[in-house]
């Protein structure tokens, strides 16, 4: 079964983050292609399983998903409070955790088709810069990305600064409330709005690898191991400022079609693709969780992405 082929291994970075990472592989073939998934925040790597399985059986794929820190099983250590604040910036994740990780897998190697969603689009972003040879192509979906003044109107800048604010608030307010089971953590999402177009699976990846099951704690079983508090934090430590012009590789947006002229992230993301040549793919029916909503879909993306980055890698050979 797709769930059970995960196999999980912990990196020291940056000295406070033990980065748990990944990997989802089919152990009979080499890969085609490796594929490096950078979660949103609040989420986790493995509620992305479904993105993930379907990329190695249709694509020969290798898929490393990191959790990002305060995020699913990575632990930060607070031995430093100083240290252990600055990996709520996002800039700091790609530069200090995302960027060593690669260098300890030696992605440079053959290279890499990056999906980002949100924070994770954002911090693939800032890898491109900062790491050229190892993103070949990047597939993002309504990245939270910033770019410099003679784009960005003041409307646009104040709508970016509103709007961390509000999931900031939201998630300090958000209540950790224990669950008694997966099933029953599964129910009480189905019967959320924001959750009633999800996957099956992709939700239940969530709810399963999400919460603190296994634990001997009893305060904490069924709780989020992403904390609130440590959510909202997380909002107030990004967007990424990028620099269109220091992307070398192919970029692909995504973007739902769901109240996306209201949207600063798909208003910014169309001025890049505007300012870029960028290719952007807009799916109708999907909210800002079309990676949960439509995983088929993202899959074909990324298949495409790395199809192109492929052939244009060969052709300069």
């Amino acid at each position: 079964a797709w769930m059970d082929a995960w196999r999980t291994t912990t990196h020291e970075v940056c000295g406070g983050c033990r980065l748990a990472v990944h990997e989802y592989a089919n152990d009979d073939t080499a890969p085609h292609v490796t594929v490096l998934l950078l979660h949103a925040t609040g989420f986790h790597a493995r509620a992305y399983e479904v993105i993930a399985a379907k990329l190695v059986r249709e694509c020969r794929a290798r898929v490393v998903a990191p959790d990002l820190p305060f995020h699913g099983e990575t632990a930060v250590l607070n031995d430093g409070v100083e240290r252990a604040d600055a990996l709520y910036s996002w800039q700091n994740i790609a530069d200090r955790v995302v960027a060593p990780l690669c260098d300890a897998l030696r992605l440079d190697e053959r290279g890499v088709v990056v999906f980002g969603h949100s924070m994770g689009g954002a911090v693939g972003h800032r890898l491109a810069e900062i790491r050229p040879r190892v993103v070949r192509s990047l597939v993002a979906f309504e990245p939270i990305i910033r770019q410099d003044v003679e784009v960005e109107t003041v409307e646009l800048r104040v709508a970016f600064e509103a709007q961390r604010d509000i999931l900031s608030s939201t998630a300090q307010r958000r209540k950790n409330s224990p669950h008694e089971t997966v099933q029953g953590a599964f129910e009480a999402h189905r019967g959320r709005a924001i959750f009633a177009a999800w996957h099956d699976d992709c939700l239940l990846a969530y709810v399963k690898y999400g919460f603190h099951w296994e634990t001997a704690v009893q305060s904490l079983r069924g709780t989020l191991l992403c904390e609130p508090a440590n959510e909202a934090r997380m909002y107030q430590g990004g967007p990424i400022h990028v620099h269109p012009t220091n992307v070398h590789c192919p970029v692909m947006m995504l973007m739902g079609g769901l109240r996306r002229a209201q949207r600063p992230e798909c208003i910014s993301a169309e001025k890049y693709c505007v300012r870029t040549e960028s290719s952007l793919v807009i799916m109708p029916n999907a909210s800002h969780f079309g990676p949960f909503e439509d995983p088929n879909a993202i899959c074909e993306c990324v298949r495409r992405s790395a199809m192109q980055s492929y052939q244009m890698c060969n052709s300069k050979l």
